[in-house]
């Protein structure tokens, strides 16, 4: 599954399109199929429609011609390409030592061997994820369980066969979690399972895996050894994960000494916030602290298992995107006059990557829009199976946003608002007409008018297209955001 069809010289006007994303990221291609088996579960539902109902004037209704068997194509390919990949020997290693945190392969499923940020510990846990998901949904939805399951024996896990798909990937966490890697920009080394994202969907697959082993038969099931291996990492995944969080806003430096980006213009902001990378080793430094991978982390991990304070309704969750949004208000000029609207939103106030060039001046992304409107429908979902929403010191300036008049109340926090009062109202459709603005305003207002087509970025000044055209995880971004704003079950 290519990130985007721009090479060089592939398009009209070779001298706009120079930037190659002409291959396979694990990470990138296992996010996108997500979208694939949501919509695999939608059609065998009688549901083959993304619906985009009162998001402005007109309602939309993309109805998918897809067929099931269409899908299951793309899913088997998907498979049978990862196995492929996933026994390469490659410059990060081979299957067994490292191998599988490869980043990126050409089309036919060869190597990659020029310079790159490797490792990458994030793809292999959303691919087991995405590989786990296939795997449950043949078992909870399909007839003929005994044929289902030979057919996970034989393309996805075995208990028996180290080097079952699944399997392969679940075990490379637990090699690898806490030794450095590249984050998912592919820019800054960390040591020590120093970044949050990773650590978060590794912990995902490990939870994910635990579940659906725990459909299988007895005599299918990883050992009770095993088991309790895989509690012991998730444990510590956890305890690692709480020192992300910054309830102080105080600047934690990345690394010790006087550098400073060049475009890290940005005041530094004192407000709580989840922290993107601890324990910098190298490449892009970002004292501002904020990061768009951390609202990321939050959606691709949204669900089932999730803990609560790294759900997309928690505090510290609002925090982070309170800040963040903050932030980016101030940063482009496209932004500055959009008093109440919806704005452009990109990776981190300090990127020097314009979609061609690393050392230039980082512009919005379509995806990391996206993933700002997704977390607050989340977040609304979640509230809305809640009696109640509390306001503490932590997400107070983000509903604030919704209910001035938080700001001016002498009540001592934590204050509860309950279900059912007109600012428990008041606030979910003020949070839902500010997620709808990104959409509206970014979204449909910037891409092609004319068939929908998303780059990778949005030209801070100018507003037109740039970088890798049609990239894959924009359209697959823009699509779980719509999916969280219908209120469907996350991942």
């Amino acid at each position: 599954m290519i990130a985007s069809p721009s090479r060089p010289q592939s398009y009209l006007d070779s001298n706009t399109e120079n930037a190659n994303y002409f291959f396979h990221w694990t990470r990138d291609a296992s996010l996108c199929l997500r979208v694939i088996l949501r919509q695999l579960d939608q059609i065998e539902l009688g549901l083959n429609s993304w619906k985009f109902n009162s998001i402005n004037q007109e309602s939309q209704n993309f109805q998918s011609s897809i067929s099931i068997n269409q899908l299951q194509v793309i899913i088997h390919d998907f498979i049978n390409f990862n196995k492929k990949i996933q026994n390469s020997i490659n410059l990060s290693g081979g299957p067994l030592d490292g191998g599988l945190g490869e980043p990126k392969f050409l089309i036919d499923g060869s190597r990659f061997d020029e310079p790159w940020g490797r490792p990458q510990h994030d793809g292999p846990a959303i691919r087991a994820s995405t590989l786990i998901r296939f795997a449950k949904h043949l078992i909870i939805n399909r007839s003929k369980i005994s044929s289902q399951l030979d057919y996970i024996s034989s393309n996805l896990f075995d208990r028996n066969l180290p080097s079952s798909p699944i399997q392969l990937d679940i075990d490379h966490i637990g090699r690898t979690w806490s030794q450095p890697s590249f984050d998912l920009w592919e820019e800054v080394k960390a040591t020590d399972g120093g970044h949050f994202y990773t650590l978060m969907v590794q912990r995902k697959a490990i939870q994910d895996f635990w579940d659906f082993t725990h459909l299988l038969p007895s005599h299918l099931q990883p050992s009770e050894a095993q088991y309790a291996s895989y509690r012991s990492i998730i444990s510590q995944i956890d305890d690692r994960l709480e020192m992300f969080w910054n309830p102080q806003g105080l600047p934690h430096y990345e690394a010790q000494h006087s550098d400073i980006p060049k475009n890290s213009s940005v005041p530094f902001s004192k407000k709580p916030h989840i922290v993107p990378t601890l324990d910098w080793e190298s490449g892009q430094l970002k004292p501002s602290q904020v990061d768009t991978a951390v609202i990321l982390a939050i959606n691709h991990t949204a669900g089932l298992n999730q803990p609560e304070k790294w759900s997309p309704g928690s505090d510290r969750t609002l925090a982070t995107l309170d800040r963040l949004v903050e932030v980016f208000e101030l940063l482009y000029p496209i932004n500055k006059s959009k008093s109440g609207q919806g704005i452009a939103i990109g990776r981190y106030p300090e990127d020097e990557y314009d979609g061609i060039n690393g050392n230039s001046v980082g512009h919005p992304w379509f995806l990391c829009t996206h993933a700002v409107a997704e977390v607050t429908y989340l977040a609304i979902n979640q509230f809305r199976k809640s009696p109640h929403i509390q306001v503490t010191t932590f997400n107070l300036s983000f509903f604030s946003r919704f209910l001035p008049e938080l700001q001016s109340s002498s009540k001592q926090l934590p204050w509860i608002i309950e279900r059912g009062t007109e600012k428990y109202k008041k606030l979910l459709e003020g949070m839902s007409h500010w997620a709808d603005r990104f959409l509206l305003d970014v979204s449909f207002k910037y891409s092609d008018r004319i068939n929908g087509n998303m780059s990778e970025q949005i030209d801070r000044i100018t507003g037109q297209m740039r970088g890798a055209r049609e990239l894959t995880w924009s359209y697959a971004s823009f699509l779980t955001a719509i999916d969280a704003r219908a209120g469907k079950r996350p991942n």
